[in-house]
């Protein structure tokens, strides 16, 4: 199998074909809004190869470090992909918007 490089923020990684952007939106549980949908789409990118989700957890982890998504969380987006789902986005919540940057809640 050849090699391919692949560069986070801050690491390189090879044999994955994974992308990743470096763009900032917000924080969400201590957790950058736009590295949790990365790690999505990589998840979502990982499932159509056919990988598990052990694979696919230790490949976020390698990558993200600290910063990877817990096995439960993984295991779930890793369940909704195989399902067929595609967007890489939350489910619109009812009730209040969380306040932004800057705002009281």
């Amino acid at each position: 199998m050849s090699s391919v490089k692949v560069w986070s923020r801050s690491s390189e990684i090879s044999a994955f074909g994974v992308c990743f952007s470096g763009h900032t939106f917000g924080r969400v549980g201590g957790m950058e809004r736009d590295v949790l949908t990365e790690q999505r789409t990589n998840i979502k990118f990982l499932v159509k190869l056919s990988k598990n989700g052990q694979e696919i957890l230790q490949m976020l982890e390698m990558v993200y470090g600290e910063s990877a998504m817990k096995r439960r969380t993984v295991y779930k987006w890793v369940d909704r992909f195989k399902e067929g789902r595609e967007s890489v986005d939350d489910n619109a919540r009812a009730g209040r918007p969380s306040a932004g940057e800057g705002e009281r809640r």
